[in-house]
């Protein structure tokens, strides 16, 4: 069993350096470009990454069970993805804001 949870917390840590990398690139894309898509896509990653930070502290400092933990986190990465989901309307609505702009200069 210790193999597993040594496992566990090697993988939660590999999402904690990925997840902190891809929210890092995104906001300060965000921050260059002010473009809403990188700051909705920075902030789903967040809530993912906070995700596994927070179940893997539980699971490994307050006794929280494997079970709970893994229900947990799975919460967070549903939430994290249901937020980069609304990339598709951020990039609907610039392209109905491009596609009204262009038809006025006609």
């Amino acid at each position: 069993m210790n193999e597993v949870i040594t496992a566990i917390a090697v993988v939660k840590f590999a999402i904690l350096l990925l997840g902190g990398g891809i929210t890092y690139i995104a906001f300060k894309a965000y921050r260059r470009t002010g473009e809403d898509s990188l700051h909705v896509l920075g902030i789903g990653f967040g809530v993912i990454m906070l995700g596994a930070l927070l179940t893997g502290v539980a699971n490994q400092f307050f006794s929280v069970s494997l079970e709970l933990g893994v229900l947990a986190n799975s919460i967070f990465v549903a939430l994290g993805l249901a937020v980069t989901r609304t990339l598709s309307t951020c990039n609907n609505d610039r392209s109905s804001k491009s596609n009204l702009v262009a038809g006025s200069k006609n």
